[in-house]
């Protein structure tokens, strides 16, 4: 793993320029931020990523990002991924030993693995785990690890994830548990006054007709 792993996918991606702040999201993710997993779920170009990325900037606390692709849709490179990441971030012990038990490849190891990582996470100081691109993820081992992970996942970590479609995860059980929250599309969508300030800060000014216009259109 470490000839081909990409330093790259684990660091925090640069906010962009001239960012609309989306406040009243921000502060749903405050409201929420003690359940065990948030979900951003929305088509590509909805600020998935941005949003994220903006709200944790605001955190003092440790975050591990990863941004994941097709080629960690299997057991051992996505949490891979997942370890080096928080072990870049925070001061875990033992990653070593952890990657050595997902090299074994066999699922008792797996879940071996899955058990001595939550213990690990558990002596940590709070952290924030991102995942982006969920979607590229289709192993139903991976699903059913994360599974596990989550309904054993100690109170100090958060796990939040970037979309483009449902994951096949116990939802319904976890929203009644209130483990779990999710962001979806017509949340993602710009409001009237964000919409107004996206314009404002492109220098195109525009009177409230058409800004209504535009808002209802798009």
């Amino acid at each position: 793993m470490d000839a081909i792993f990409l330093t790259s996918k684990t660091i925090v991606p640069k906010k962009p320029p001239n960012l609309i702040e989306r406040e009243q999201l921000a502060r749903r993710l405050n409201a929420e931020s003690c359940k065990r997993l948030i979900i951003c779920r929305a088509p590509a170009g909805y600020g998935k990523t941005t949003l994220l990325n903006s709200w944790l900037s605001t955190k003092e606390e440790q975050i591990a990002w990863v941004s994941l692709d097709e080629a960690d849709d299997n057991p051992i490179s996505f949490w891979a991924y997942i370890v080096k990441s928080v072990a870049n971030a925070t001061e875990l012990r033992n990653a070593n030993e952890l990657l050595h038990l997902l090299q074994l490849q066999s699922q008792n190891s797996f879940e071996l693995f899955i058990y001595h990582f939550i213990e690990e996470l558990s002596t940590l100081l709070p952290v924030h785990i991102v995942l982006d691109d969920y979607h590229y993820i289709q192993s139903s081992q991976v699903h059913q690890l994360f599974i596990q992970f989550v309904e054993h996942l100690p109170h100090n970590v958060h796990i939040y994830m970037a979309t483009r479609t449902l994951p096949p995860f116990p939802l319904m059980k976890w929203l009644v548990k209130q483990w779990l929250y999710e962001i979806d599309l017509e949340q993602l969508k710009f409001t009237k006054n964000e919409t107004r300030q996206f314009f404002l800060q492109n220098e195109q000014h525009m009177d409230d007709q058409q800004l209504n216009t535009i808002y209802k259109t798009t």
